[in-house]
């Protein structure tokens, strides 16, 4: 019985927190005592080369407007709609990471932006109907 339990929670554990066990694992994660919102290691987390897919130039462009976008969203008094009206906007102008492979870590981005942001996060399902035209 001890093995089923053991199993059934590492799964569960790899099912909905893989994300975050990956940046403890890799060491990302900013000492308990900073703020992980100043942390340069942070910010440089989801960037990628551009010279390995054009497309990665598109993300790395996207990736600063989301990020100033939800800073916007938290400091003002949107409901949830318009929060995600605010972001489907943005993401409309980059169809092109719509069919990409860098389109789980954006969306993976999102949502650890709006933790950090501590805005209502989003779960997957809205932030992949950002995506929907």
């Amino acid at each position: 019985m001890l093995c089923l339990l053991l199993v059934y929670y590492g799964f569960i554990l790899l099912k909905y927190f893989s994300f975050e066990i990956k940046r403890v694992l890799s060491g990302k994660r900013p000492p308990s005592g900073e703020n992980p919102k100043n942390d340069p290691a942070e910010k440089s987390e989801y960037t990628y080369e551009m010279q390995s897919d054009p497309i990665a130039a598109s993300v790395q462009e996207l990736l600063p407007q989301i990020r100033d976008r939800i800073q916007v969203i938290a400091t003002g008094q949107y409901d949830k709609t318009e929060r995600f009206y605010l972001l489907k906007d943005l993401i409309a102008g980059y169809s092109d990471i719509k069919s990409s492979a860098f389109r789980i870590p954006v969306q993976e981005y999102i949502q650890s932006e709006c933790v950090k942001q501590d805005v209502a996060r989003l779960d997957m399902d809205e932030v992949e109907q950002l995506w929907m035209s």
